[in-house]
């Protein structure tokens, strides 16, 4: 536990609670949406879609990377981000980025785990 503190000091969350949001997009998600997962997120993801799959593109490696994806994939109508394992540093460029992009109209959050709904 000691080196995890070491390498990751300002790590959000022991315990990342990405089910009830992995539920929530199949709950709302529409034949369109977009889906776009954040790199440590993809194993839950998979876990979780399991049964029922749910199509997706992996977030780049790093977010200025995660920027030119998002940039050349975009195309008018809704688009899903989420997000665990992860700390602001990482998150919140790309949020940015999409604020300036397109329109913000939902958010959930649990325990170490984030889930965005933009519009273009």
């Amino acid at each position: 536990l000691l080196s995890s503190q070491l390498f990751f000091p300002t790590y959000p969350s022991q315990q990342e609670e990405t089910k009830p949001l992995i539920e929530y997009i199949a709950s709302h998600k529409l034949p369109d949406d977009a889906i776009y997962v954040y790199r440590f997120t993809v194993p839950a993801f998979q876990y979780y879609t399991r049964a029922n799959p749910l199509n997706y593109v992996p977030l780049a490696f790093n977010h200025p990377d995660s920027i030119n994806q998002l940039t050349s994939l975009a195309q008018p109508g809704r688009v899903w981000l989420i997000f665990s394992h992860t700390s602001d540093v990482d998150k919140q460029p790309i949020l940015d980025y999409m604020d300036t992009q397109a329109q913000k109209i939902d958010e959930q959050n649990t325990d170490g785990a984030s889930l965005y709904l933009y519009s273009y």
